[in-house]
């Protein structure tokens, strides 16, 4: 689950950030991440520490926050 309110700060913050990247990634003790970062006019990753352009990650994985309703089954 990826909070509307984070996505939301992402674009207030970063005023030049026109959409957002994910990446699947594994952390080094085997969690699974889904990572995102801003993403320019041009299609180019934002990724700059020294200027604000972070690699975000504010997911919670299903399973442990997983939705009720099991829409592939229907």
């Amino acid at each position: 689950m990826i909070p509307k309110k984070d996505v939301q700060d992402i674009f207030s913050k970063d005023l030049n950030v026109e959409h957002l990247r994910g990446y699947n990634a594994i952390s080094d003790d085997g969690t699974y991440k889904f990572l995102m970062v801003g993403v320019d006019a041009k299609g180019d990753d934002m990724v700059n520490y020294e200027k604000g352009y972070y690699v975000y990650d504010m997911t919670t994985p299903c399973p442990s926050v997983c939705s009720t309703v099991i829409w592939w089954d229907q």
